[in-house]
């Protein structure tokens, strides 16, 4: 199910799963992150493949750390306004029901910009914060919607 109140999403958890699943959803590749102690932490990116391929990895990914719900990154302008990056973003969250997990959205604004920059600041070269910025700002969402 989808939700929009973080207090409604949180309620409907799973009493044994209680880590939260970040994803930043591009379109070559998935930003993965999982709240742990109240911490957004960075675990892996995913080479998006099909639609198949991408659900069945999350399948893994939420039974190893025993997911009990996901929080998708929300691409919305600066402006407030929803784009086609917004669209292709719900067309996924709508195989992501498929999980059977409570899903909610979140502000993504920014993110990426973020992950640069904190992986400039620590003097993370060129290619390797490409590769890792989806992470990244997965775990700068995630620790972003356990904050508000």
């Amino acid at each position: 199910m989808i939700y929009t109140d973080k207090a409604q999403f949180m309620h409907h958890l799973p009493p044994q799963q209680a880590r939260i699943m970040c994803l930043d959803i591009g379109q070559k590749r998935i930003g993965i992150a999982i709240a742990h102690r109240g911490l957004g932490m960075p675990l892996q990116v995913l080479h998006r493949i099909n639609r198949a391929k991408d659900i069945a990895a999350l399948r893994g990914i939420i039974a190893e750390w025993k997911i009990g719900g996901i929080v998708v990154g929300m691409p919305i302008a600066m402006d407030g306004s929803r784009g086609e990056a917004t669209k292709e973003i719900e067309a996924f969250i709508k195989w992501l029901l498929e999980l059977n997990l409570p899903i909610i959205t979140h502000d993504e604004r920014m993110s990426t910009a973020a992950a640069h920059s904190l992986m400039r600041s620590h003097a993370v070269c060129r290619k390797t914060r490409h590769a890792n910025d989806d992470m990244i700002a997965a775990s700068m969402i995630l620790e972003s919607f356990v904050a508000t």
